[in-house]
């Protein structure tokens, strides 16, 4: 009886914390790679313009980099949606 008592205390709190604290984790982790992806991949586009199409111009390079992620921050602010029905009317 005591058995039972634990495998159903298991099933029912147990298990689905241990599922949304692992789905937490795997959030977190794929949160933080993506951003050192991101990070990277702007250097790695940064170095590639400086040296091949620029000329050495460093500068150039990050104007166009920023430029590009501007252009990609401001098309998503654009198309960000209200949370609730009260801040409609702004």
């Amino acid at each position: 009886m005591v058995e039972d008592v634990v495998a159903a205390v298991h099933d029912r709190v147990v298990r689905p914390l241990l599922l949304a604290g692992r789905a937490a984790v795997f959030g977190i982790v794929i949160a933080a790679m993506t951003l050192v992806l991101g990070v990277l991949l702007a250097i790695a586009v940064v170095r590639l313009l400086d040296n091949y199409a620029f000329g050495h111009r460093v500068w150039a390079s990050d104007a166009l980099v920023g430029g590009v992620i501007t252009v990609i921050g401001l098309a998503a602010w654009s198309l960000r949606r209200p949370r609730g029905a009260d801040r409609s009317r702004t």
